[in-house]
């Protein structure tokens, strides 16, 4: 939370409401990634583009670099962003997987 919070600059609760937005979105974000990958570039980069930008929001610095990395492939190398959606896919669902742990154990 305290790392996290570096990158957050409203209070504990908002920061709260927003990972409860993540968690919600994150799991459209991760189908729809799934499903545009190699087959719809200009989606695929637009879909990780915000993926990147909602976690470096949150203090997913790792996440955020990964799709910054797809972003960058997306631009027209298709065997990169098929090689590596899936670790993309993966770090996005352990963190969402993490998250929604934390917020429950919140309550």
């Amino acid at each position: 939370m305290s790392v996290a919070m570096r990158y957050y600059s409203g209070g504990e609760a908002g920061f709260i409401e927003l990972l409860e937005l993540y968690c919600i979105d994150g799991r459209w974000k991760t189908e729809i990634l799934r499903q545009s990958g190699v087959s719809d570039l200009p989606r695929y980069r637009t879909e990780v583009h915000g993926l990147k930008s909602a976690a470096v929001n949150i203090g997913a610095i790792e996440l955020s670099g990964i799709a910054q990395e797809q972003e960058n492939a997306a631009r027209g190398d298709a065997d990169c962003v098929a090689l590596d959606l899936p670790a993309l896919l993966t770090a996005h669902e352990a963190l969402l997987d993490r998250i929604e742990a934390f917020l429950k154990a919140r309550g």
